[in-house]
């Protein structure tokens, strides 16, 4: 499943290509956080928006669900009108208020946290829409992103590419861990070779714990354009499934 965050995706092409490969779309619409956004001006605009964008989706097989808004409710002359448009022109279609809370659960964190933590505070009974950890990339990737002399020792540029230690990111922890799991790194190389163990135990604990009611999770985020860190590696992850396989 990918998550369509804040319905910023529009193209017929993502939607053809969910179509053909066999990807459920989680659809939002176009609601930030209320902390981060303002309610729209016009109620009666947003839901003639609404219902054009229906009738142009409907028919995607891969339409998975709606959402109204990203981490709390729309308003309510919104969230009525969302249902009853749903419900009159993609009927039987799955529709709910808010991306963290009520059906589903969400909120992260977005922060790498010790293998046993996933289990004792996240294995949820929902489909959890959002959990994340830095991602660190391969070496020859790291090479690609930055000049050799903003690889080491870790600066700005790292926190350009979203590395960040503070905020959600968090990634005083991950220094920590390489710190004090396997003694420190000389060098950006041997950095970022300790990193792919961190990142192997973190992605797996996240989904082993959540399969423990064999419910869903949604990785934050997953497909940026930016070279980030914050970036789930699809290699990572097909190893912790074929993992989970075999066990």
């Amino acid at each position: 499943m990918i998550r369509n965050w804040v319905g910023q995706t529009g193209d017929d092409e993502f939607f053809d290509a969910c179509d053909k490969y066999g990807i459920v779309v989680w659809e939002d619409f176009w609601l930030a956080n209320p902390v981060d956004g303002p309610n729209p001006d016009d109620n009666d605009m947003f839901l003639k928006n609404s219902r054009d964008f229906i009738l142009r989706i409907r028919n995607h097989p891969s339409i998975g669900l709606y959402c109204g808004r990203n981490e709390g409710n729309p308003p309510q002359p919104i969230n009525d009108g969302l249902i009853a448009q749903i419900d009159t022109l993609h009927p039987g279609m799955r529709y709910i208020p808010s991306s963290n809370m009520g059906t589903v659960s969400g909120g992260g964190p977005y922060r790498v946290l010790p293998p046993k933590q996933y289990f004792q505070i996240r294995a949820t009974t929902k489909l959890h829409s959002e959990l994340g950890m830095p991602n660190v990339v391969t070496f020859d990737s790291l090479k690609q992103m930055m000049p050799e002399e903003a690889m080491w020792p870790q600066g700005d540029v790292w926190g350009i590419h979203d590395f960040t230690r503070t905020g959600a990111q968090g990634a005083s922890t991950w220094l920590e861990m390489i710190e004090k799991n396997y003694g420190g790194a000389a060098n950006a190389a041997d950095w970022v070779e300790l990193s792919q163990f961190i990142d192997y135990d973190g992605y797996r604990a996240m989904f082993e714990a959540q399969g423990a009611h064999r419910m869903g999770l949604l990785l934050w985020m997953s497909h940026p354009c930016w070279p980030s860190f914050v970036l789930a590696d699809l290699r990572l992850l097909l190893r912790c499934q074929r993992r989970l396989l075999r066990q």
